[in-house]
């Protein structure tokens, strides 16, 4: 598999727009841990009905995306299918690693594990897409890393020590990397809607099967608990992962991932509006932070 060319530079409108769908992408993975939590079924589970509820509605969207735009689809070569999968697969693994770490560790270690994510997409964008790292953004991303850290800590479960969860955790991070990077090389030259098709496709064959042999509960045990599965795969899949996925034509990948660390302060935010769940001067000073260095790496995102 070799990396894509380089797409041309956006203009301020189209990045505005890949910013916006980037942010709609973090809202999604924010829902996500509650979302889990509320499911009648296992969380891998979870995952293979999200990916059967969405995957019809994701294939009416490429349709759509289709008969818009007057230039055919390129038709798919050897290499595209070998990304697909790559990215598909890496998708999989952290629908199975990151709910299944949350059971054997805090939630606080498995977010500030899996969210190590954006060190391993750096360095994988400048090696495959030439992405240049420059002092600024690795500034901005070590702030944001920082400021995930202390909001973690300063949640309701502090970090603990290292264990078998924390090891599925930091996994996760690998997993979630490789999609990223899957995602940046794909959307170089194919539509999100081809893209999350493959996506959702690939996983509901997968999850089922892993779902089984973990020994899951499979089906949900009330109409409340279907309505959580169809709702989760309508936010989070159909309109936050397509979301995110959308944004990789336009931004970098580095970026993209380092954009996602929001996701925890979106988080503590639908929290206290949902919840009632006030926010420590900790935990606000921390959010602060992490919005602040996305800021500073938003700035050579260009």
């Amino acid at each position: 598999m070799t990396a894509a060319s380089a797409p041309p530079t956006p203009s301020a409108s189209g990045r505005s727009l890949a910013l916006t769908a980037l942010m709609v992408g973090a809202v999604g993975l924010a829902l996500t841990p509650n979302l889990v939590r509320l499911s009648e079924v296992g969380p891998i589970a979870t995952g293979f009905w999200r990916a059967v509820f969405a995957f019809p509605l994701m294939l009416a969207l490429s349709r759509i995306e289709q008969g818009r735009d007057p230039v055919p689809p390129p038709a798919l070569r050897p290499r595209d299918y070998g990304w697909l999968a790559f990215a598909s697969l890496a998708m999989v693994a952290d629908l199975i690693l990151y709910p299944s770490s949350v059971h054997y560790t805090s939630i606080a270690n498995a977010s500030l594990l899996g969210g190590l994510n954006p060190i391993i997409v750096t360095i994988g964008a400048a090696f495959l897409f030439g992405e240049r790292i420059t002092p600024l953004f690795v500034v901005g991303m070590a702030i944001a890393l920082v400021g995930t850290a202390l909001l973690v800590e300063a949640g309701p479960a502090a970090l603990a020590g290292f264990n078998a969860g924390d090891a599925l955790a930091l996994a996760s991070a690998f997993s979630f990397a490789f999609y990223t990077l899957g995602l940046k090389q794909l959307r170089g030259r194919l539509k999100t809607g081809t893209v999350v098709v493959w996506n959702m496709g690939i996983a509901a064959l997968c999850l089922l099967p892993a779902a089984a042999i973990a020994g899951e509960t499979l089906v949900p045990k009330s109409a409340a608990g279907w309505a959580i599965l169809v709702g989760f795969a309508v936010a989070v899949d159909l309109v936050a992962r397509s979301a995110y996925t959308f944004s990789f034509a336009r931004l970098p990948a580095s970026f993209n991932s380092v954009g996602l660390l929001s996701s925890p302060v979106i988080a503590a935010l639908i929290a206290w509006a949902l919840f009632g769940e006030a926010l420590s001067w900790q935990q606000g000073v921390a959010a602060a932070i992490v919005l602040g260095g996305i800021g500073i790496a938003q700035r050579t995102a260009r």
